[in-house]
């Protein structure tokens, strides 16, 4: 698999769990689909979505959640921006309890 490649490049420079950094990449292409996508139907939104992660991924990570006809992302893991901002968490951030992905 690609990332499975990415993973062992970037591992030289620097130790990313590969678990962590496939729900990074996952979040990230997500985000990305979310932005450049034409698509607004829930469905068709989140089958592009898994299409993209079953290329690149073995499992499903990410997902979109609708509030008020608009998608947003529901992130696999949190992205660290309290690393860099250690007054809070960002707004999609699965650590708040409010964005956590119910299973």
């Amino acid at each position: 698999m690609f990332f499975k490649q990415c993973h062992l490049h970037i591992n030289h420079i620097c130790k990313l769990a590969k678990g962590l950094s496939e729900r990074l990449s996952a979040d990230l292409i997500a985000k990305a689909l979310l932005q450049v996508s034409p698509l607004s139907n829930k469905n068709e939104l989140n089958q592009a979505l898994m299409h993209w992660q079953d290329a690149l991924f073995i499992q499903q990570y990410s997902q979109y959640q609708f509030k008020q006809n608009n998608p947003q992302l529901q992130r696999a893991t949190c992205c660290l921006h309290y690393k860099v901002d250690a007054s809070a968490y960002c707004k999609t951030c699965p650590k708040l309890k409010a964005n956590r992905i119910k299973l």
